[in-house]
């Protein structure tokens, strides 16, 4: 949000994220060697290059269907936008 870089590596990421979500890095570090969160990220490799188009956050819907985030007026308008295209 603030335009922040960490060009001090990944630790320097984890702490602000860990005080904004209340995860600790071991939990963290845990979880993210977990066969359920590698699925997951197995599962985005397919729409990363649709979404790196948008940049981050973007939002694919059934690997062909990419919101524009610019379009988001609210979060409710979000929610019924993905379930139309989820339908599709």
């Amino acid at each position: 949000r603030r335009g922040e870089r960490w060009p001090k590596g990944e630790d320097a990421f984890i702490g602000p994220r860990s005080a904004a979500t209340g995860i600790s890095a071991a939990d963290f570090a845990k979880e993210r060697k977990s066969a359920a969160v590698k699925s997951l990220a197995d599962s985005w490799k397919s729409v990363y290059p649709v979404a790196k188009i948008q940049g981050i956050p973007a939002y694919v819907v059934n690997g062909k269907w990419l919101v524009m985030t610019k379009s988001i007026k609210s979060i409710d308008g979000f929610v019924a936008l993905v379930k139309k295209l989820s339908k599709m």
